[in-house]
């Protein structure tokens, strides 16, 4: 069968730019700062709709905390549309929805990848209430057995202003990071969002801004090789 061509780009795939790794480093270094206070470890990634990249956000964070030495699961929890099982050359299941479900013990769901430091737990077979999943008591076990054997929990899910499972798990994680897309989300809807997760309470983490157009950064990247940075053209 051949493999799906729609794959995020990854950290560790050669065309990675060095603009989109010092994006993804940037980001870790804010977020390892922000853990450093607490004992946080399960992080939940989402966005306002579709398209805006929240998948690719969340498999290159996970793979930029396991590239320093962190033990790291990825975790699929839009078990509506999952594509991250792609990006790794796995199937989509047995996964999550298949331990919660209790068809399947946890160890079986649980992937190494070929990125060190970094598992996975795809989403597993679709259900036709995946919502409902995640409200189920053995949601919160599972996490809570997860969080003894990893630093770091990167869980994926589906886009809030579509789908209530972002935000049904939202204080069942530590945190949440927000994906947005350059030119893409609108302002208000934006506004909403966040607005969503202070009334039920929830931490978020911060937004990560997508798909920016730098082309005037990249233009000045090459100072370090010619002379000074010119302040007045920046």
């Amino acid at each position: 069968m051949a493999k799906r061509e729609n794959r995020a780009k990854r950290l560790d795939i050669n065309y990675s730019t060095f603009i989109i790794n010092e994006a993804y480093r940037t980001a870790r270094t804010n977020l390892l700062f922000l853990l450093s206070t607490s004992s946080y470890k399960k992080i939940s990634v989402t966005s306002g709709l579709p398209a805006e990249g929240k998948s690719t956000t969340c498999i290159n964070l996970s793979i930029s905390f396991a590239k320093v030495n962190k033990k790291v699961l990825l975790i699929d929890g839009d078990m509506r549309n999952p594509v991250i099982h792609r990006n790794f050359d796995l199937r989509v299941s047995p996964g999550l929805s298949d331990v919660l479900i209790g068809f399947k013990e946890l160890s079986k769901c649980i992937y190494e990848t070929n990125v060190e430091n970094l598992s996975i737990i795809p989403a597993g077979t679709i259900p036709p209430n995946p919502a409902d999943l995640l409200t189920l008591p053995k949601f919160q076990e599972t996490m809570d057995e997860l969080s003894t054997k990893f630093d770091y929990i990167f869980f994926d899910t589906p886009p809030v202003n579509l789908y209530t499972d972002a935000l049904s798990i939202a204080n069942k994680m530590d945190g949440t990071i927000l994906v947005t897309k350059y030119n893409w989300t609108k302002r208000d809807l934006l506004e909403s969002t966040i607005e969503k997760f202070n009334k039920i309470d929830a931490r978020l983490f911060g937004v990560i801004l997508n798909n920016y157009d730098n082309k005037k950064f990249i233009q000045h990247m090459n100072y370090g090789k010619r002379g000074d940075y010119d302040l007045d053209n920046k």
